[in-house]
């Protein structure tokens, strides 16, 4: 699922060439338009159900090693222990990925309408 967002942006890098193709109909452009915004809110939904996944089955394994006497092997379960507060963090690798993948793939679907309506007006 993570393999997603990599996917559509290669598929995004093609749909401009078509788009700004004056040989492509309206028609044809006006879908590919179309695919290409479907792709991009496919992604964003991929991408927080899988965020949704990870955060529950990150639970379900801070829960099992607690029953079995073992500290909370998450990083923010980590550095509470220490009293490090968990927001602390502004390390790049740090930064909630999934935000940066949505932004990206939103501005790619943004940019196969502008460049639909751009070329054929």
């Amino acid at each position: 699922m993570w393999l997603s967002p990599a996917l559509t942006i290669v598929g995004q890098a093609i749909i401009p060439g078509v788009l700004t193709d004056r040989s492509v109909g309206w028609a044809i452009a006006s879908v590919v338009s179309v695919a290409g915004v479907l792709a991009s809110v496919a992604v964003a939904v991929a991408l927080s159900q899988q965020r949704d996944r990870e955060v529950l089955l990150s639970e379900r394994i801070a829960t099992e090693a607690k029953a079995l006497g073992s500290p909370d092997p998450r990083r923010r379960g980590l550095r509470e222990e220490r009293g490090t507060p968990a927001r602390c963090c502004i390390h790049p690798l740090e930064w909630p990925a999934r935000w940066l993948w949505i932004g990206t793939i939103a501005l790619l679907g943004v940019a196969d309408v502008v460049a639909l309506i751009l070329t054929r007006v």
